[in-house]
C-alpha cells in the first residue's frame, strides 16, 4: 500500500511536468498560495514552462503578475507587509524589499532545487533543499551561509516557532533544532518516505503530510502518530493558524490516482478540502470539488491567514476564497494583468 504511494506521488509529478510541456498555452498551473494579511496576497505558479509571481492587494479578488523567469518557484514567505522571499530551481532565491512589487535575485552559492522557506525578520531567513542543503542568512540574504546536516537527502520543507525552535523534513527523514539552527538532530520519519510540508503552531504541537496521511506530534517531534483524513486522495496541501484550526487540501483522479494521463480528457479528477477545530485529531470534509473533462479540479495547496479566511489555488489557474472557515467557496476568475511585471534578468 505504502509502496503503491510512494509510486504515485513520483508519476503525479513527472506527469503534471509533461502536460505542462505538451500544451505550454493551455496550462496556468498554481501550486503555492500565501496571504500576509486578509488582503495582500501572493500566488506562485507556472506558465509556458516559465515560473511566476502574481499578486493580489484585495484579498484575491483580482490578481496581477509581477514576475516572469525560466526557473520554477516554489514557496514564498513574507517577514512584513514589504520584505519576503521566493526559493525555486537551480539555487533561485528572489526578495522583495517593497510589498512584491519587484524583485531581485540574491546569490545562494548552489544550483540545487531550493523548496523550503522559513523567514523568521527582515534579516533571518531559511531556505533548504534537495541534496540535504539548509542555508541560513542573518543579514537579509546579502550572504547566504550553508549549514551542515548530517543527510543527503533533499529537504522539502522547513518552519520555525520562534529563533530557537525549527523542524524541517525531507526523504523519510525529520530534522529539528532546538538552538536556532546551530545543530541539527536527524530522524528517520519510518515507513513514510515523502514528507511533503511541516507545520508547527508551537515548540510541541506540529504536523506533517505524507501521501494521504496528516502525521502528527504533541511532543516536539519525540513520537509522532498517523491520521487519515476522511476523503480520498493524496496530500496536497496544510495550513494551520493555531494550535487547534487547520485545514488540509487532497486530491485524486480515477481509480485513485491524482494525475492525469496527458491525452486522456475523459478521466475525471476530484478535489477535498477538510478542516479540523481539535488540532488535527479529527478532520471534516467542508469542500468537494470534481471535474469529468479538465483539470480544474486539482487543488494542489490551501493557505488561511486566520479563523475564517483562505485561499486556495490549483491547476488550470484555479483559484478559491472563503470568508467563513470554508463553508462556503468563491471562485476567482483569473485576468491577469502584466503592466508590473519586474522581468528576470
Amino acid at each position: 500500500m505504502r509502496v503503491r504511494v510512494r509510486i504515485t506521488i513520483l508519476v503525479w509529478l513527472v506527469l503534471l511536468t509533461s502536460a505542462a510541456a505538451q500544451n505550454p498555452s493551455e496550462h496556468l498551473n498554481l501550486h503555492k498560495v500565501y496571504f500576509v494579511d486578509e488582503l495582500q496576497g501572493w500566488i506562485l505558479g507556472s506558465a509556458k514552462s516559465e515560473g511566476l509571481i502574481i499578486q493580489s492587494t484585495d484579498g484575491g479578488q483580482t490578481w496581477q503578475e509581477r514576475y516572469r523567469c525560466s526557473e520554477g518557484l516554489f514557496n514564498i514567505k513574507f517577514a512584513n507587509q514589504k520584505v519576503g522571499w521566493v526559493v525555486g530551481s537551480n539555487g533561485t532565491i528572489l526578495r522583495t524589499s517593497d510589498g512584491g512589487s519587484s524583485w531581485k535575485r540574491q546569490t545562494s552559492g548552489t544550483n540545487v532545487l531550493l523548496t523550503g522557506l522559513a523567514v523568521l525578520d527582515v534579516s533571518e531567513a531559511w531556505v533548504a533543499g534537495a541534496s540535504g542543503t539548509l542555508l541560513y542568512t542573518n543579514d537579509g540574504g546579502v550572504t547566504w551561509n550553508k549549514r551542515k546536516v548530517d543527510t543527503h537527502v533533499g529537504i522539502s520543507d522547513i518552519t520555525f516557532v520562534d529563533p530557537k525552535h525549527g523542524r524541517a523534513v525531507g526523504y523519510g527523514t525529520i530534522l529539528s533544532t532546538n538552538d536556532g539552527g546551530q545543530t541539527w538532530e536527524l530522524k528517520s520519519s519510518g515507513d513514510w518516505k515523502q514528507l511533503s510540508s511541516v507545520v508547527f503552531a508551537n515548540e510541541n504541537l506540529g504536523w506533517i503530510t505524507v501521501g494521504p496521511v496528516v502525521l502528527r506530534t504533541s511532543d516536539g517531534g519525540k513520537t509522532w502518530g498517523e491520521i487519515l483524513p476522511p476523503s480520498q486522495g493524496q496530500t496536497t496541501g496544510l495550513s494551520f493558524v493555531d494550535a487547534q484550526h487547520g485545514w488540509v487540501a487532497k486530491a485524486r483522479g480515477e481509480e485513485g490516482s491524482v494525475v492525469h494521463i496527458p491525452g486522456h480528457d475523459n478521466l475525471s479528477s476530484e478535489s477535498f478540502i477538510l478542516s479540523t477545530m481539535d488540532g488535527g485529531v479529527t478532520w471534516q470534509n467542508i469542500f468537494h470539488l470534481e471535474s469529468e473533462a479538465d483539470h480544474s479540479a486539482w487543488v494542489l495547496n490551501v493557505f488561511f491567514v486566520n479563523r475564517t479566511k483562505g485561499w486556495a489555488a490549483g491547476r488550470d489557474g484555479l483559484i478559491l476564497r472563503t470568508a467563513d472557515s470554508g463553508k462556503s467557496w468563491q471562485r476567482i476568475q483569473l485576468n491577469l494583468s502584466s503592466s508590473a511585471i519586474t522581468k528576470a534578468p
